[in-house]
């Protein structure tokens, strides 16, 4: 224990483990399965990563997104942990090559997309590693039930067949009683501890309201209260315009969606992360690596598709333990969108059709472009082929997840370059061809590890090195990946479709009817659940929303909009009892409840005088209005 405790301390600056956290890693030591269900902030991570760190060998990560594994990786890099991930789009010597460096690069993690274990080579060659623990995150993914089911997640379960006798630990955040069960099942977990915190986050007040000013509504707010604030809504373009809006209110906001240049992305998340800018406007992509504890308020300009979107997102405020107030503003057209929206999916016929449009347009053959990368514009893609955007982007989605492409944002990712020759046959090369010496010298000096694995690399410091234009640096580079030295990927913004497999012809592209109705039958419930909640005002807001999670409490959380309003109902109704047996002014009123805030009883009074139940008389006293009075 005094080992771990270094480790955590070296890597993480914490003390001591928390009291669930230490008992999935005891759990690990002692070989056995855990299930691990933490809500949003609740350390996840660190149950796996501080066990593969400590024990002798490396634990394989599965995890369903390659910006999810790379943001683990760069984060486990910061903390000075060695860590490798491997995607479903690279193709085999690479991936032969980055395995070689799991076995005997004295690596502790290695991460991996779960269509990379449909592959028998790949599975012999982990069956051969010292492998310690197997981590399954978003594990989720791997039931029908859960919301972001994924049947290449189905393949996990062959990991238990060849290392039988490795402890294997399953995290989610949010999972249904239905979601668990599966997830036992599906991952072959031999009698799994189950380690689960509880959803009632007792500092977080929900407010649902119904109106149509949303933005005066969010402007009220926001000049109101203080401290850190996200403030979430769909429209990439939309948090462009309301950063703006606050701005120009004085309010210092920053945006950010997934469109946006990496760099620019960064430096807002930075200087919010600094408390430089106190609002970040944001899509759902501000969602990863989010660790800032002292968000003071979530908003919600657009209802989430589901209580698991819903839970996650407010799961970013009040990580420090402290209250935290998280609003959701919602109209009649919203409510409507989403009680239809699960309905519009493109139809299988139709999914075929884009698929073969896409690579038609790209010039890929049929039986051809196994691992190629292409650039989706979707706009004039849909213009060329009369598709509705929506169906393209929900056809492109559902085709990732079933593993047929990679369907991604790349967001201005830079330039890479991986050196093929070894050193000894660059240096003859170099003397060789003095003109193409200062670029590749330049390369090798800046960039150490680029002889062992693609680096990403900046071709304006290339030129500031050697005083060559821009344009002379990428023009030899091109000569250099040509003659087979080196390969390069050249820098890209946008969305990008890279094919898993050699494009198929339409008919022999499977897609599971089954699959698809399933899918859309999940999309309504949790539609549904989301709307009930927003529609229930009799029941605590954060009561809903745990049983919803099939958590059982007759807690109420006391803060919410719901609990507000009974409260105010249960003060009206003792404020009625006083003043019926005498008149006083509202200041002795609130002396006659100490234990109540004065803000709540006056609140009561207002909402009294205005339904006409007391009446304020020439005195300035309270009371009861007569009949003739209302």
């Amino acid at each position: 224990m005094a080992d771990l405790n270094k480790l955590l301390k070296k890597h993480w600056g914490f003390d001591q483990l928390r009291p669930l956290q230490q008992q999935a890693v005891d759990a690990v030591f002692d070989k056995k399965d855990v299930v691990v269900l933490l809500p949003t902030g609740g350390g996840k991570s660190v149950c796996y990563q501080l066990p593969a760190l400590a024990l002798p060998g490396l634990a394989i990560v599965v995890s369903p997104l390659i910006s999810l594994m790379q943001d683990q990786v760069e984060q486990l890099g910061k903390r000075k942990i060695k860590a490798i991930h491997i995607s479903g789009a690279l193709p085999q010597k690479e991936i032969d090559r980055l395995l070689s460096n799991a076995a005997f690069g004295d690596y502790k993690l290695l991460y991996l997309s779960p269509e990379r274990l449909q592959t028998e080579w790949i599975l012999e060659r982990l069956q051969q590693m010292p492998i310690s623990l197997i981590a399954v995150d978003e594990a989720h993914c791997i039931s029908q039930w859960g919301f972001d089911f994924r049947p290449s997640y189905l393949q996990v379960k062959k990991l238990r067949g060849i290392l039988p006798n490795v402890p294997t630990m399953a995290l989610t955040a949010t999972a249904t009683k239905n979601v668990l069960t599966d997830v036992k099942s599906q991952l072959l977990l031999n009698s799994p501890i189950e380690i689960r915190d509880t959803f009632f986050r007792t500092n977080l007040a929900l407010h649902l309201i119904h109106t149509e000013r949303k933005e005066a509504r969010l402007l009220s707010i926001l000049q109101k209260t203080k401290g850190s604030a996200i403030v979430y809504l769909r429209s990439r373009n939309g948090t462009v315009a309301l950063s703006k809006f606050l701005n120009q209110n004085n309010i210092a906001a920053l945006h950010y969606h997934a469109g946006m240049d990496a760099q620019e992305r960064a430096k807002n998340q930075t200087e919010w992360n600094a408390g430089r800018a106190r609002i970040m406007v944001a899509t759902t992509a501000f969602g990863m690596g989010i660790d800032k504890a002292d968000v003071r308020l979530i908003i919600h300009l657009d209802i989430p598709d589901s209580p698991e979107s819903y839970y996650q997102e407010i799961g970013r405020a009040g990580r420090d333990g402290k209250n935290a107030n998280c609003f959701l503003f919602y109209n009649n057209a919203d409510q409507e969108r989403l009680a239809s929206g699960w309905k519009d999916e493109p139809t299988i016929a139709e999914i075929r059709q884009i698929y073969s449009a896409f690579f038609s347009d790209h010039q890929i053959a049929i039986g051809a472009g196994e691992f190629s990368e292409r650039p989706l514009n979707i706009y004039p893609f849909c213009a060329k082929y009369k598709f509705s955007s929506r169906h393209v982007h929900q056809a492109f989605t559902l085709l990732d997840r079933m593993s047929y492409i990679i369907y991604q944002d790349v967001s201005n990712r830079p330039s890479a370059i991986k050196f093929i020759w070894e050193e000894k046959d660059l240096y003859k090369f170099q003397i060789q061809n003095p003109s193409l010496e200062p670029v590749t010298k330049a390369l090798l000096r800046l960039y150490g590890g680029i002889t062992e694995h693609r680096t990403n690399i900046s071709e304006e410091l290339v030129s500031r090195k050697t005083g060559l234009p821009i344009v002379q640096v990428i023009k030899h580079i091109d000569i250099l990946a040509k003659r087979g030295i080196l390969r390069y990927k050249k820098r890209y913004k946008g969305t990008t479709i890279t094919l898993l497999t050699v494009r198929l012809p339409e008919k022999n592209l499977t897609i599971s009817p089954e699959f698809l109705k399933q899918r859309i039958h999940s999309k309504q419930k949790r539609a549904e659940a989301m709307l009930t909640i927003l529609e229930n005002d009799a029941v605590c807001r954060m009561n809903q929303l745990v049983a919803y999670f099939d958590e059982k409490t007759d807690n109420t959380c006391g803060k919410c909009d719901v609990c507000r309003k009974q409260q105010i109902h249960t003060v009206e109704e003792r404020i009625v009892q006083q003043i019926a047996q005498e008149e006083l002014n509202v200041n002795v009123l609130i002396s006659y409840f100490p234990h109540i805030a004065s803000a709540t009883i006056k609140k009561a009074v207002e909402s009294l005088l205005d339904s006409n139940k007391l009446i304020l008389t020439p005195k300035g006293t309270l009371k009861i209005a007569t009949e003739n009075e209302e």
